[in-house]
C-alpha cells in the first residue's frame, strides 16, 4: 500500500517534495563518496603491490652469482612493458648498490635493447616479445622475472604470483640448472614453488 500524506497547502507539499529531493541528494551522495572511498583504497592497495614487487626484483638480484657476467660498471635491471614497477624500482635504484655498483634501470621496448642487461621484467602478458628475448639472448645472460602465471613453466626463471591477496613467486629451477646459472639454494626456499 503506497505512503501518502495529505498536504493542507501547496506551500506544504512544496516543502515535503523539496524534503524528500533533500534526503535522496544525500543518500546519492553518501553513496558516491562509498565508491569513490573504495576505489581510492584500491588504488593504494595497487600501488602498494606494485612497490613490493619492485622490492622483489630488486632482492632477486642478491640470490644470483654474477662473478662470470659481463658486467659495464652498472647492474642494469630492463623493465619490458608500461607500468608503475619502473617508477618503485628507480627510487630503489637512487638509494641501493648492487656488489658495490649503482644499478641502473632501463625501459627497453624490444630485445636490441637488451645489451648489457643482467635482469628483465616483463611487465604484463607478453608472451611474443617473451618468446623472441628467449629466442635471440644467450641462455642464462639475463634473468627473467615475469608476473603472469601461465607464462613461468615456459620461458621466466621466476614468476611473481598473487595467491590470496598475498605476493609469492615461482621460481624455475630447471631452466635455471639447464642455462648453467648459479644461484643461492636460499631462494629455492624462499620460492611458493619449484620446478
Amino acid at each position: 500500500m503506497p505512503i501518502s500524506y495529505k498536504c493542507k497547502s501547496e506551500t506544504e507539499a512544496n516543502q515535503l517534495k523539496r524534503s524528500i529531493l533533500d534526503k535522496t541528494l544525500r543518500i546519492v551522495a553518501i553513496f558516491l563518496a562509498a565508491i569513490l572511498l573504495c576505489s581510492s583504497f584500491t588504488r593504494v592497495s595497487f600501488s602498494a603491490e606494485n612497490s613490493v614487487k619492485a622490492m622483489f626484483i630488486y632482492n632477486f638480484s642478491k640470490y644470483f652469482d654474477w662473478s662470470e657476467t659481463e658486467i659495464d660498471g652498472n647492474f642494469t635491471i630492463a623493465v619490458f612493458g608500461k607500468t608503475e614497477i619502473s617508477d618503485y624500482l628507480i627510487q630503489i635504484a637512487e638509494r641501493k648498490q648492487m656488489n658495490s655498483m649503482p644499478v641502473v634501470i632501463k625501459q627497453v621496448n624490444n630485445t636490441s635493447g637488451l645489451a648489457n642487461v643482467q635482469m628483465l621484467f616483463i611487465a604484463g602478458n607478453h608472451p611474443v616479445f617473451l618468446k623472441e628475448v628467449n629466442r635471440t639472448i644467450i641462455p642464462g645472460k639475463i634473468i627473467i622475472i615475469t608476473e603472469n602465471q601461465r607464462m613461468s613453466r615456459n620461458a621466466s626463471h621466476i614468476n611473481l604470483v598473487n595467491v590470496s591477496d598475498r605476493l609469492e613467486f615461482e621460481l624455475n629451477e630447471t631452466k635455471l640448472k639447464n642455462q648453467k646459472v648459479k644461484f643461492s639454494k636460499e631462494l629455492s626456499s624462499l620460492a611458493s614453488k619449484s620446478y
